[in-house]
Parts: structure tokens; C-alpha cells; sequence
């Protein structure tokens, strides 16, 4: 058994979710690569219409290319959000007198002071949560792959 497993395994809260919630925030650190290469891919679909003659580009690519810029930028915020929650509470539910279920409560709850979150009269589960926030994060890459569809869209297009 590794040390860190030794030491998980005398937390309260349970390795099982420190674990979890710490593989999540390693990938949703992903959704940070997606976002440079959606900004690139923008600045290129910009630089061809402000450079290249209008006529001659295949609009629709153009527009797909930067929609989809924008829709990437809307999810990759939000991923960059969860990323630092996930980490926060592998962090915290380290401390052996942390209760992961009621920090996830609180958690909910201070969404809803705010405004984030409409149903809080259900608490979501860990699993739940890391579903969802992969599921963002997939929909950040689709965005992405969208763009560079569209990239070599272009390419063929304008030779």
C-alpha cells in the first residue's frame, strides 16, 4: 500500500470521495487547453474575415467557427469554476473533521443565496456532480472539434 493510500484511509470523510474529487479537478484542468485552442481558432476565423476577401470565403464556416468560440468560452468558464471546486474539496475533505455530504449542502446553498442554483430542496451527490461536470467538459471538446471541422472547412475552401 502507498503512503498516500495510508493516510487516506484514516480520514473520516473516506478516500473513496478525495480520491474522486481530486481526479475530477485533474481533468477538468483539461477544459484550460480546449479554451487556448478555441481562443487561436477565433483568432484566426477573425484575422480571415478582416484580411481575406469576403466573397471568397465560405461563410457559414466562418460563423461556425466563431459561434462555437463563444459557446466553448461560456462552458470553459464554467468548467474553470467546477476545476477549482472539485479541488478545493479534495483539499479539504482531507481534514479528518470535514463532512463531505454537509460541505456539499452548504455548498448548494450558497449557490442559491446567490442565485446560481434554482432547486436547492435536492442535494445532488458527489457522483452526480462529477457527472455533470464531465459532461461539460465534453461539451467544451465538441465546441473545440467543431472549430477545427470548420478550420479545414476553410482550408479546402480558400486554395
Amino acid at each position: 500500500m502507498r503512503k498516500s493510500q495510508i493516510g487516506l484511509k484514516s480520514i473520516g470523510v473516506g478516500a473513496n470521495k478525495v480520491v474522486k474529487a481530486s481526479v475530477v479537478a485533474g481533468l477538468l484542468a483539461i477544459g484550460v487547453r480546449f479554451d487556448i485552442a478555441s481562443v487561436l481558432l477565433s483568432l484566426v476565423a477573425c484575422m480571415l474575415l478582416v484580411f481575406y476577401p469576403l466573397e471568397r470565403l465560405p461563410t457559414a464556416a466562418i460563423c461556425l467557427m466563431l459561434v462555437a468560440g463563444v459557446v466553448q468560452q461560456i462552458i470553459a468558464m464554467r468548467t474553470a469554476f467546477d476545476q477549482y471546486i472539485f479541488a478545493s474539496w479534495a483539499q479539504q475533505w482531507r481534514i479528518e473533521s470535514v463532512n463531505a455530504d454537509a460541505e456539499m449542502v452548504s455548498f448548494d446553498q450558497a449557490l442559491a443565496d446567490i442565485g446560481l442554483l434554482r432547486n436547492v430542496n435536492r442535494t445532488r451527490s458527489l457522483d452526480e456532480r462529477i457527472t455533470g461536470a464531465v459532461r461539460l467538459l465534453r461539451h467544451q471538446a465538441l465546441c473545440v472539434a467543431l472549430q477545427v471541422a470548420a478550420w479545414f472547412y476553410l482550408m479546402v475552401c480558400i486554395r
